[in-house]
């Protein structure tokens, strides 16, 4: 009795009393905690099946299902993947982008959230970027709040300003899906093979349908479009002043150079194609399409400089050799650590130094003791390509982006993700597709050069190209001549919409609407080069997907639904009436404490 006095009466009873009643206290909030969130937890996980190509053990392929899962929980805005069993090719990068993509089309600030993807599969896949397309659309309705439907899949890459580029394997995914029960599979339209069913039957077992652009896709999906109608693109008052200026300082130097020239004239097929070139020039300046007429100059300046470079002498020529090269020295030193602050400044930067890149390859082929007609040739372009750089300079320092860091850590970033984007793609195309991609790999390698140079926005400009380079010998793969047209009208649509949505974020695409103008000129008599340009005016509007933003969009939330909000209160008061249970438990098995007097 007297122990027992004793404990009731020590301080340190009480304070373990305290204790016990505190974790009594910490168990309810935590049970509520528990329930209320596992009834939150439907929010923010989605599913979608894969279209997949297996290896069997005799190494050949077969179409198989995978199941990605991806669930966004508060973070950082890093990106995790896990497969099981692993993945032949490295996926991480093109779910990364195919992130970026959805974020960029919701319009939302994913940077406080982490994606955590997972692709689960019966054998091992080949992994790599054709499930591009259906990362971007599991991403984006979960984004949107949008419910998936179970029976559907899609297969095909996810590119610059949304087109769905085709894949390998399609016939035996499409067999796969069916076996596996999926009633629609979206396949890309672009290079679809009109004779892919003739041995087969499929196609009147299962829903394929072919398309062009993420877009479509979306609206397919849900009967919801993405975007508008776009209106004609107007460029910015600073952008048509700028690019005039280089318009005219071009024609004005072909109009120099050519005047000089016809005193002496030796090669008359030099000087009416350099004519034929400036005529053009003065019609797309009639029409305010000023780069192209830049463009046409340009090549007029070239023709002219070359026939006169052809009729110097040994002297005229070596001092013509130190002045440019003085020059390109003096123009290289002072731009070489330029500060950026906008994305017109990164621009200008890109394609000054690539210009700068050309005359330094240029004047190092020249060899100086022996002027062959050849040496003149690149002589005489790369005075007029030191020209045009200078010219494009005058952008430098025309506009400020408050809302972006384009510091050398950015930079560096930015062109990392974009080298192991373009390397995944180019090994997937290569490995598996065998496609011809050694000038698009030399051209890779040079950008890695770049990068170990610390030279990271020309990085990230021959990156981006390299990818726009592989883009278009994908899509015209079995591309039918009666097809091409099409291909350039849809092409056409997606650079616009893309230049748009990057003027309505705030930043006028300098690189990527020069280049939209000048497909549109050579599209009647180029459908190559314009193809090409359009598919350059599409990787590089979305140039700031690669960038942080300092001031942020509005962030991502969950969209609540009231049936989750009741599901939400169920849970809570669930784990109210647990929590008393418990106790009551606990309580029930505890005599209560009598207390006795002493004898």
């Amino acid at each position: 009795m007297i122990v027992l006095d004793y404990l009731i009466t020590n301080n340190n009873f009480l304070y373990y009393a305290k204790k016990v009643l505190l974790m009594r206290k910490l168990l309810i909030l935590s049970l509520l905690l528990i329930f209320s969130q596992f009834s939150l937890g439907i929010i923010n996980n989605g599913q979608i099946k894969l279209l997949a190509v297996s290896e069997s053990q005799d190494g050949t392929m077969h179409g198989s299902v995978a199941d990605m899962y991806l669930e966004i929980k508060p973070g950082k805005g890093r990106v995790f993947i896990d497969t099981f069993p692993f993945t032949k090719l490295d996926t991480q990068f093109t779910t990364r982008y195919a992130k970026n993509i959805a974020c960029n089309y919701a319009e939302v600030d994913c940077s406080n959230y982490d994606f955590f993807y997972t692709i689960k599969a019966g054998s091992t896949i080949i992994g790599g970027p054709s499930a591009g397309a259906a990362t971007t659309l599991l991403t984006l309705s979960m984004l949107n709040d949008e419910e998936l439907p179970i029976d559907i899949s899609v297969t095909g890459t996810i590119n610059s300003g949304g087109i769905i580029g085709p894949v390998g394997g399609t016939l035996e995914k499409i067999e796969a899906a069916y076996w596996k029960g999926i009633k629609k599979v979206y396949i890309s339209k672009i290079g679809l093979n009109e004779s892919l069913f003739d041995n087969s039957s499929l196609d009147e077992l299962i829903e394929v349908m072919p398309l062009f652009n993420f877009d479509e896709l979306y609206e397919e999906v849900f009967g919801i479009s993405l975007h508008g109608d776009i209106s004609e693109i107007l460029p910015s008052r600073n952008y048509e002043s700028v690019m005039k200026e280089i318009s005219l300082n071009l024609c004005n130097q072909a109009k120099e150079i050519r005047e000089s020239t016809l005193k002496n004239i030796d090669n008359v097929s030099l000087l009416y194609e350099g004519d034929s070139l400036y005529n053009l020039s003065l019609n797309e300046t009639w029409n305010n399409d000023y780069y192209s007429a830049a463009s046409y100059c340009f090549g007029a300046a070239s023709m002219y400089k070359t026939q006169e470079v052809l009729l110097m002498n040994q002297s005229d020529i070596n001092q013509l050799y130190h002045l440019v090269l003085s020059d390109y020295l003096e123009f290289s030193e002072k731009y070489s650590n330029i500060e950026i602050r906008s994305f017109t400044d990164l621009q200008t930067y890109m394609i000054t130094t690539q210009r700068l890149t050309e005359v330094s390859d240029t004047l190092f082929k020249i060899n100086m003791t022996n002027i062959t007609n050849s040496s003149k040739s690149n002589l005489a372009y790369s005075a007029v390509r030191l020209k045009s750089a200078e010219y494009w300079a005058r952008f430098f320092g025309t506009e400020y982006d408050e809302n972006f860091a384009f510091d050398d850590s950015a930079l560096m970033n930015s062109c990392f993700m974009k080298l192991n984007e373009v390397e995944g793609y180019l090994n997937y195309l290569s490995d598996y597709l065998n496609l011809p991609l050694s000038t698009t790999r030399e051209s890779l390698d040079h950008a890695y050069t770049d990068y170990h140079n610390q030279d990271y926005a020309l990085c990230l400009f021959k990156a981006i190209k390299s990818k726009a380079d592989a883009d278009l010998i994908l899509s015209s793969l079995s591309i039918k001549k009666d097809d091409i047209e099409n291909l350039i009208i849809e092409k056409e649509k997606v650079a616009k919409r893309s230049i748009y949505e990057s003027m309505d974020n705030g930043v006028f695409p300098i690189l990527a609407y020069s280049y939209y103008t000048y497909a549109q000129t050579l599209a009647p008599d180029d459908y190559y080069s314009s193809l090409l340009y359009f598919e350059y005016a599409s990787a590089m509007s979305d140039i700031s997907i690669y960038f942080e933003k300092e001031q942020q969009l509005p962030s991502f939330k969950f969209m609540v639904s009231e049936s989750v909000y009741l599901v939400f209160f169920l849970g809570f008061f669930f784990g109210a009436f647990f929590s008393y249970f418990v106790i009551k438990l606990f309580s029930f098995n505890k005599k209560p404490r009598r207390k006795k007097n002493r004898r």
